[in-house]
């Protein structure tokens, strides 16, 4: 039974064979999965990445256009001002103040009653 005829060795050659060319195959297609992967990934990071920064941009420009609105009604103002007569400034408000609260207790005593407290009958 050890010995194996020409049929039985040919056979376990393609099966072997057979075996490596799945595991082949099987690298095949994980290498092509991973590298998809690493594709798709790279480009949704870099999808993320340019529309943070346009929308980084946006807010900066937004800022900008704000603060030249705001520099320019110091402008205005600062003109105005300059160009107004001077005037004598207004007349500072006097602070409302509360009379001082005073508790005083009465300097006199109270006298005491001399008759009995009788009980309730």
């Amino acid at each position: 039974m050890t010995d194996k005829t020409k049929l039985e060795i040919e056979l376990e050659q393609q099966e072997t064979v057979e075996h490596s060319a799945v595991k082949k195959d099987v690298k095949f297609f994980v290498f092509l999965f991973l590298f998809i992967l690493i594709i798709f990934s790279g480009w949704y990071f870099y999808y993320d990445l340019r529309t943070k920064l346009e929308s980084l941009k946006k807010d900066v420009d937004a800022v900008s256009e704000r603060s030249e609105a705001i520099r320019a009604s110091v402008e205005k103002l600062s003109e105005i001002k300059q160009t107004s007569p001077q005037e004598t400034p207004p007349p500072q408000q006097q602070e409302l103040k509360a009379p001082p609260l005073e508790f005083k207790l009465p300097m006199h005593t109270v006298p005491l009653p001399q008759q009995e407290v009788k009980p309730p009958q």
